[in-house]
């Protein structure tokens, strides 16, 4: 079992200071062709370039300046933390030293913590946690690896870092490389045995200075995705020019596996019921944040197979939130966060379209830097 834990560490690590260096990188005709994420249930993505533009943007509307002096000795802390992990005998050394100075000269910084962020927001428009769930399951612990795939979209060309050059040559296995992509496979090795493996492919995305980079455990999603990249830019492009901050995606597919797993179960308590109920009338849940002139716009979208159904939900979040509100107006002794909550719940509206129901939150700079300041004053930062 001890062998066991080590292994998947090691593979853990490989993939992530795999990822890493993509994300430290500096340099690697629209037709119908599917998303390149249409085929899974789960999809998670954000963009850490419109993020940082959006920060920006707040620093010049409001004074943040003690947020970001309480930050900066965070950094400073975080340098120590680092230095000290690099120092342990497990830490990949080779590899992480390559890196950290790539991210150093991207950003031109002496700071290994502001390096790595500076680098990573600088050069990263996207990064997609996906999953892709199978009609049937036999073993979820065992199958899960090869639902999942991890893609980073940048906007500057990571051509130039090539896995070969800070990991052993033994390690990588190069499947294809042509002028119009690379794939290939991260072997783990336990002993000089392979253990595990992780397939990345990378590929400049359809007419755009824009590149994709795909990693996951099954060779298959790496192949479709760069492909899907190379036929079509809609993805990125159709979301950077709305603005998206955040999304978050349930298809229909995984309520279905929801509902499945509630009825393998065989629970018969009246809540569990209803809520089984509920979740097979739902054909998906978007949550999804943009940017403003003023802050932040959040909004969760939950699409129904029916009038009915949405006129329950709806009247459930409007009950709920009115609820919710009155409790907190009423409480006594409420705690800052208290406060900070019941001031956003506000600005929260919720409305029914057919079998679509939205919840809408407005939240403006000013309410941010109320969160950051009280984040950092609890994490002993101020």
């Amino acid at each position: 079992m001890k062998q066991l834990k080590t292994i998947k560490n090691r593979a853990l690590v490989a993939l992530g200071v795999f990822v890493l260096g993509l994300a430290c990188s500096n340099a690697y005709s629209q037709d119908s062709a599917p998303c390149p994420f249409s085929d899974d249930a789960v999809i998670f993505y954000g963009s850490p370039h419109l993020f940082a533009q959006a920060c920006g943007a707040a620093a010049r509307k409001c004074d943040f300046s003690d947020e970001i002096k309480a930050l900066e000795a965070l950094a400073d802390k975080a340098d120590g933390k680092i230095q000290s992990a690099l120092n342990e005998e497990k830490a990949p050394r080779k590899q992480l030293d390559f890196l950290i100075d790539l991210c150093k000269k991207e950003a031109a910084e002496d700071s290994t913590s502001r390096a790595l962020v500076k680098s990573y927001v600088k050069c990263v428009d996207y990064v997609v946690l996906a999953l892709e769930l199978p009609e049937s399951v036999e073993n979820a612990k065992v199958e899960f690896p090869n639902w999942l795939s991890l893609t980073l979209i940048f906007n500057t060309n990571p051509g130039g870092l090539d896995p070969r050059n800070y990991f052993d040559k033994n390690d990588v296995e190069i499947i294809r490389e042509d002028n119009d992509a690379l794939i290939g496979k991260l072997l783990i090795k336990d002993r000089g045995e392979v253990k595990a493996q992780v397939f990345f492919g990378g590929a400049k995305i359809k007419d755009v200075d824009k590149y994709a980079i795909v990693a996951s455990a099954s060779l298959d999603k790496v192949e479709k995705k760069i492909s899907r990249f190379q036929q079509s830019n809609e993805f990125v492009v159709k979301n950077l020019a709305d603005g998206v901050l955040a999304k978050r995606i349930l298809k229909r597919a995984a309520f279905e596996q929801i509902v499945k797993v509630i009825d393998e179960s065989k629970n018969n308590d009246d809540r569990v019921r209803v809520a089984r109920g509920v979740l097979d009338k739902v054909e998906s849940f978007t949550s999804i944040a943009t940017n403003n002139d003023n802050g932040f716009i959040h909004d969760i979208v939950v699409e129904t197979v029916d009038d009915e159904t949405a006129q329950s939900i709806n009247d459930l979040a409007s009950g709920g939130l009115a609820a919710v509100k009155l409790a907190g107006k009423n409480k006594e002794g409420k705690k800052v966060e208290e406060e900070l909550g019941l001031e956003l719940l506000d600005n929260v509206s919720v409305t029914r379209d057919g079998t679509s129901v939205k919840a809408q939150v407005k939240v403006d700079f000013e309410w941010v830097k109320k969160v950051t300041t009280l984040a950092l004053e609890k994490n002993g930062a101020k």
